[in-house]
């Protein structure tokens, strides 16, 4: 097996549960690609790197299994999922649909300012050069017009899609054509004042 090979910084609060931290530190190093789509992962080493026991290495798991982000061969070993192109259309489908729905329930919500901040947000975008900020500023465009729609249940069920589709949208983002062509948001915000 591949060993653990990702940066690992314990969150800035006061209490996490050890299941938490070990859970948020895995899935933030499989989003980013820090551990590989296909990687094989040992619980013990999982152990030593977040210096706790068993138990919350587990439930963990379990907890990233149900987010499909691995899948655990019981008694054998756990595997980061296969990042795949069939996964890629189905999530694309899903975030469409999501995005049309939570942007027309926004609409009634857009103001002077939500425009000024939704502008602001693509200036930062075309001024970035570094392509993790830049991935962070530009899913945050999207998250904007979600969290107007006003509807909790959409935001949740976008947040969990979005999460796998990270993945995907990660590796695009090391694509310098793709990302030489950022005015894909002015665009939306041109639709949306129209």
């Amino acid at each position: 097996m591949e060993p653990l090979n990702f940066s690992y910084a314990p969150l800035d609060r006061p209490y996490i549960s050890k299941i938490d931290l070990v859970t948020n530190g895995l899935k933030k190093a499989i989003l980013t690609g820090e551990i590989k789509s296909g990687q094989k992962l040992s619980s013990e080493e999982i152990c030593r790197v977040f210096g706790v026991s068993r138990a919350p290495v587990r439930e963990a798991l379990r907890r990233l299994e149900s987010d499909g982000l691995v899948k655990i061969y019981p008694q054998q070993y756990v595997q980061v999922t296969q990042v795949d192109t069939s996964s890629l259309l189905e999530l694309s489908q899903l975030r469409i649909c999501l995005e049309e729905l939570a942007f027309r329930l926004a609409l009634p919500h857009l103001t002077p300012e939500v425009f000024q901040a939704l502008r602001a947000n693509v200036k930062a975008e075309s001024e970035e050069k570094d392509q993790v900020r830049l991935f962070n500023i530009s899913l945050e465009f999207h998250f904007i017009l979600v969290r107007l729609s006003g509807n909790r249940e959409l935001l949740s069920v976008y947040t969990k899609i979005m999460e796998k589709f990270q993945r995907f949208l990660r590796l695009e983002y090391y694509d310098d054509a793709y990302v030489a062509d950022k005015r894909y948001h002015a665009r939306i915000i041109d639709l949306l004042e129209k």
